[in-house]
This record gives structure tokens, sequence and C-alpha cells, in this order.
């Protein structure tokens, strides 16, 4: 089984997924140029009130107020220190109960979990398997002839395109390779070479460019 590490880092190779690392830190950027900003505006006016606190104390009190905790323990006694900490409380609001559950929701997590959904579909055999049956679509007659070849306990593998099919058959116990039946590596990957017979139900052109694809191969 693969290792978080090793599954982050097959996360973050894909070029999609490169991309929505990029969104999200500079959703990060983002937000520390804004926490950042709001400390040092905190201690301008906290010194207009002729208050003094540390650095960390004016990052403590943004992101308290940003993230709605407002622990009420610093407070401004000036209006317009009232009116700037209603900003940044409707600032985090908008930030980090809003802008972050969406962003992190539609560029990581969920790209995450499709791209474990895609992991469970198979993209090639195993090297041991031989003697198998490539059936490359999936229609009621093939529905038929799989159930012949499981009560015989041969060998098959499915080739479908669609991932999303592929998953939804291969949950129903059916065999599959992911992958276009007009493709020379799809054949490779399914171990044209060592297969007993290629099964194709397509349209004569798709029938046509199996063949010579398979021959070609084996």
């Amino acid at each position: 089984m693969k290792t978080l590490t090793s599954q982050l880092l097959a996360f973050v190779d894909k070029s999609g997924s490169r991309k929505n690392v990029r969104l999200l830190r500079t959703y990060l950027l983002v937000f520390a140029a804004m926490v950042i900003g709001y400390t040092m505006i905190f201690h301008m006016l906290m010194e207009m009130e002729g208050k003094k606190h540390s650095l960390i104390t004016g990052m403590y009190w943004t992101l308290t107020v940003m993230s709605t905790l407002g622990f009420g323990d610093i407070t401004f006694n000036s209006d317009i220190g009232r009116a700037f900490s209603m900003i940044v409380l409707m600032s985090g609001v908008v930030f980090l109960l809003v802008v972050l559950p969406f962003t992190f929701i539609e560029f990581f997590y969920a790209p995450w979990i499709r791209m474990q959904e895609e992991a469970r579909a198979p993209r090639k055999l195993r090297g041991d398997i031989r003697g198998h049956v490539i059936i490359t679509h999936h229609d009621p007659v093939m529905s038929a002839l799989i159930r012949k070849l499981d009560q015989y306990h041969h060998r098959y593998v499915v080739i479908v395109t669609e991932v999303d099919d592929a998953l939804k058959l291969h949950d129903e116990g059916v065999d599959v390779l992911v992958g276009s039946p007009d493709l020379p590596e799809v054949y490779e990957a399914a171990r044209v070479d060592s297969a007993a017979m290629v099964v194709s139900t397509g349209s004569d052109q798709m029938n046509t460019t199996v063949a010579f694809t398979v021959r070609e191969l084996s």
C-alpha cells in the first residue's frame, strides 16, 4: 500500500493538481498579508490610544478577531478602533469561514478524493496473467460472455474508456482496465501478447482498428 507521503507526491506531480496547489499557496500568501497588515494597523491604533503591545500580541488579537473567537481580553476604546475591529471581523468571516472551506474543498480535497478513486481503476495487468480474454467493449452480449467466463473460472479483462464507468464495473466485480480500445499501449498494458483471445463488438471501423492494432502487437 502506498504511503501518505508517496500519495501526496503523486498528487502534486499532476499538472492539474500543481495548479490547485498554486491556488492554495496564493490563498495562504494573501491570508498572511492580511494578518500582517491588520497587525500593523492594530499597533498604530493602540499607540494612538496610549497602549503598547508586542508583535505576538498584535498577531494574537488579529487571529482571534478574524476567526470570530474574540476573547475580549484586548479591546479598543476609540470609535476608530472599534470600526477597525468590525472590518477585521467581517473580513475574517468571509475569508476564513466562506472562502477557505470552498477553496480547500474545490481545489484540494475534491481532486485528492478523485485521484484516490481513479487509483482504484487498474491501468495494467499483472505480469503473471496469461491465457486471458481481452474484451474491448462492455455491452449486453459481453455481459453474457463475462458470466460464462466467470462460470468456468477463465480470466478476462474489459477495456473501459471512462474512469467512472470503470469504477462502477469494478465495484460490481468485473475485471476492468482503463484505456481507449484503439491505442496500442492499452493492449500492451492488457498483455495482449499472452492473451488467448481479443473480443471486439464495436463499430466496423473500431473493430478493424482493434484487429490491426492487435496483429501489430501480437
